[in-house]
């Protein structure tokens, strides 16, 4: 398995409304690859 990603380089965007959202999305699809090892 190989798990990559990227930097936050936008420094802004964690002060979007939709931030914490966003976040829990990714957070979500991450669980999804990792499945029962991430948890």
């Amino acid at each position: 398995m190989k798990i990559s990603g990227s930097l936050e380089t936008k420094i802004p965007e964690i002060f979007a409304a939709d931030y914490d959202e966003n976040l829990q999305a990714a957070r979500s699809r991450l669980l999804d690859e990792l499945g029962d090892f991430g948890v």
